[in-house]
């Protein structure tokens, strides 16, 4: 929550007709002054939500909206794969990086840091674009689906970590055998 900017967002969609529910919330996370706007616009709710509850508003949602502050990190990340996941349609804070690529690949739609005119448009554009947004979503998911995965990342972990090991040692490595209990 430390770099999401919700008053953009707010901007942006205040007068719009959507719900906006603010869900990238952490227990544990402190709110910067400048995260939320002063007035929480009538359209616009924030809280936690358990994972379940959150599934379920990534399934509802038109769009997943992600607005963040400048960064060198790359934040938004869990969202945005959450959403891909969930087949849900991105928008999202320009940023160099994998969500760089991500918005010139078209597989989510960018916007400049702040810009809640940009943030307007966009969103009005692709609510009103239902076809294009379920291409962007399908996407998405296809490419979680295969690429950004548990099993492609565990099998790119332990190629590596053999790789390393072989390189530093010459000499192949196996994992020991935990004995059976008696």
């Amino acid at each position: 929550m430390e770099k999401r900017d919700y008053r953009t967002l707010a901007a942006a969609t205040e007068d719009l007709n959507v719900d906006v529910k603010i869900c990238a919330f952490s227990r544990n996370a402190i709110a910067q002054k400048k995260t939320f706007p002063k007035i929480i616009p009538n359209n616009m709710s924030h809280g936690f939500y358990d994972w379940c509850e959150l599934v379920q508003l990534y399934r509802d949602s038109d769009l997943v909206v992600i607005t963040m502050f400048e960064n060198n990190y790359q934040a938004g990340l869990t969202t945005m794969f959450e959403a891909m996941a969930c087949r849900r349609p991105i928008v999202i804070t320009r940023s160099s990086g994998i969500i760089g690529e991500l918005i010139n690949s078209g597989i989510v739609t960018g916007v400049n840091i702040g810009d809640s005119n940009e943030l307007k448009q966009t969103i009005v554009k692709l609510l009103n674009e239902p076809q294009k947004t379920e291409i962007q979503a399908q996407r998405g998911y296809e490419l979680v689906l295969n690429q950004f995965n548990h099993n492609s990342f565990n099998s790119s972990l332990v190629t590596k970590l053999l790789s390393t090991f072989e390189s530093v040692n010459n000499r192949s490595f196996a994992l020991p055998s935990i004995p059976k209990k008696r």
